[in-house]
């Protein structure tokens, strides 16, 4: 999880996607730790939703993600937009 009340966390949560993209690149199938299988292409946009999530955190506006809406994301969501807008 992002915690952007730590100094160099964006950054290494970006270091983080760049190498998860680069792994996902050498399967066919992620099998996550949380989360449900899912093929290259859902990995992809996954990745996908998680930058805009962080670039938006990054410019200090609020992210447009639907994952946010789930029972388990809503604390962590509003605890960083809390660390960033304050």
């Amino acid at each position: 999880m992002l915690d952007p009340g730590r100094p160099g966390q964006f950054d290494a949560y970006e270091a983080a996607l760049d190498r998860l993209e680069e792994a996902v690149q050498h399967v066919d199938v992620v099998v996550p730790g949380h989360g449900a299988v899912a093929d290259r292409a859902e990995v992809a946009a996954r990745l996908a939703a998680d930058r805009a999530y962080v670039d938006a955190l990054r410019r200090r506006q609020e992210p447009v993600d639907v994952r946010m809406e789930q029972d388990w994301m809503m604390g962590p969501h509003q605890r960083n937009l809390q660390v960033v807008f304050d």
